[in-house]
């Protein structure tokens, strides 16, 4: 509950999809992919947490993407 509270840089892997478009969605944390659950690659994103909502995510290391593809 505290951890709320304190206003924090958060990094963590987030996976993501490509659309139609080309474009990329985020699907989930990669810890909280289920193991059937689709996605095309995952990324370290950064991102301000204020009172439990990641404010301005940035992709880190995009070059090292994990290409899994499942």
């Amino acid at each position: 509950m505290l951890d709320l509270l304190i206003p924090r840089f958060v990094i963590e892997q987030i996976a993501f999809i490509e659309n139609e478009a080309g474009d990329l969605e985020q699907v989930c944390r990669e810890i909280d992919l289920l193991p059937d659950e689709q996605y095309d690659k995952i990324f370290t994103v950064k991102a301000f947490n204020f009172f439990g909502y990641g404010l301005f995510p940035k992709i880190i290391n995009k070059d090292d993407a994990n290409d899994k593809a499942h």
